[in-house]
């Protein structure tokens, strides 16, 4: 249980400095993590997913927005967001409503929020999101359709 317990809230350099726990999965995504090259051929996406990809692994904590000390969905999207001059609010039913509106996941381009029902995650391309899971996984990677998506925002055209 303790592992389990630093593998999700307690890799906290601040919390834990002796802990060998950080770090351990900030620095190893997840398996299965690869965005394809020609995406970061837009600048836009590319500073986008690195400011992303720099907190996987960092915890999840429900109604928080800092991407070191813990944020829920809608904090990482708003927090990683407003380091390009974004201003989305701190709740998904709102984000559900930024930007404008993409048809489906086939017209959907990585930098797109992806909506479900009670959470919202940014889209990677090639099916793969990031987003601030749960306590369990924390900030991590994932695939688009693990869950029914409602709403699909394009923030930047």
């Amino acid at each position: 249980r303790y592992s389990i317990y630093m593998s999700t809230l307690g890799n906290r350099p601040d919390l834990f400095p002796d802990s060998p726990y950080v770090d351990k999965y900030i620095t190893n995504p997840p398996e299965g993590y690869e965005v394809p090259g020609e995406y970061l051929d837009d600048e836009t996406f590319a500073a986008i997913f690195s400011e992303a990809e720099k907190y996987i692994g960092y915890p999840y904590v429900w109604g928080g927005s800092s991407l070191t000390n813990g944020t829920d969905c809608s904090g990482f999207t708003m927090a990683v967001y407003a380091n390009f001059g974004v201003s989305l609010p701190h709740y998904t039913g709102s984000q559900e409503h930024s930007g404008t509106a993409v048809n489906s996941l086939a017209e959907a381009q990585p930098g797109d929020l992806i909506l479900y029902s009670g959470h919202v995650a940014i889209y990677l391309g090639n099916n793969q999101i990031v987003h601030a899971s749960n306590p369990r996984y924390g900030i991590t990677t994932g695939t688009a359709t693990y869950r029914n998506i409602v709403a699909i925002r394009r923030i930047f055209n």
